[in-house]
Formats: structure tokens, sequence, C-alpha cells
């Protein structure tokens, strides 16, 4: 069962385990953070298993765009603020985040062969209002 947005942001807003992030070493962690980092490695499996041109990518990127919806990453990015992506700290979890769902969406949108492109979520309001989130 997926994740809601808002299941995912509030563990977001209260990820305590910054040094867990930036060093690795389990005593760092937090338990109630291990599911947010558990949901970190499922995007970078699913960023993993997309890439590439090759004829299995014919068939893993619709695989995983049929686990992790494109139109979900892009609400996900649109769905986090921009005061919290502007905190000084040396590890924020918001922008993490922010950072696996860019990858996905590149390797599953963009990168893909003519015969994948999604030509209704390019033309979309939501694709349009993401382009302008990222470039305004």
């Amino acid at each position: 069962k997926e994740m809601s947005r808002s299941h995912i942001l509030e563990m977001a807003g209260r990820f305590a385990s910054q040094e867990y992030m930036l060093d690795q070493q389990p005593d760092h962690l937090i338990p109630r953070d291990v599911e947010l980092i558990y949901y970190c490695c499922c995007l970078e499996v699913c960023t993993g298993l997309a890439h590439g041109h090759s004829s299995e990518s014919l068939v893993l990127k619709p695989f995983v765009g049929s686990v992790f919806p494109m139109a979900n990453a892009l609400r996900m990015i649109l769905a986090m603020d921009d005061k919290s992506m502007a905190q000084k700290s040396t590890f924020s979890m918001h922008r993490h985040l922010r950072v696996k769902w860019l990858a996905l969406v590149n390797t599953c949108l963009y990168q893909v062969q003519k015969e994948l492109l999604d030509v209704d979520l390019l033309r979309s309001p939501l694709h349009a209002e993401f382009l302008s989130k990222l470039l305004g």
C-alpha cells in the first residue's frame, strides 16, 4: 500500500535522524525514522531499476511507473513547501526527498524512449504546474 502524501510530509517534518543520514552509523538512527528511511531506499531502488535505455528498460520503466506513478511524484514535489527546503542545517529530509523524487521523474518521465513517453502527463496541467514551480 502506498503511503499518503500527508503521512510522508509529516514524517519528513519530524525527522530526527540527520546524523544517521550523514554517516550511516546505526547508533544515530532514531526508530521512528526507519519507515521514512525505508521509503527513501525504495525510491532509490525504483530509480535504479528504471535507469538505462536498453531493451530491459522497455519493461522496467513501465513497471516502476506502475509501482510509483510519475503523477504522484510530481504531486509530492509540489507539496513540499519552500520554507522546509530553506533549512540551513547540514541535512534536510525535505531536500533529500525532493532530490529522490526529481531523480525518479527524470529517469521515468524524461529519459525514456519515444515508445514510453507519457504524453498525457507531459501535456497535463499538473506537469505545467510542476515546471512552473521548478523554474519559478
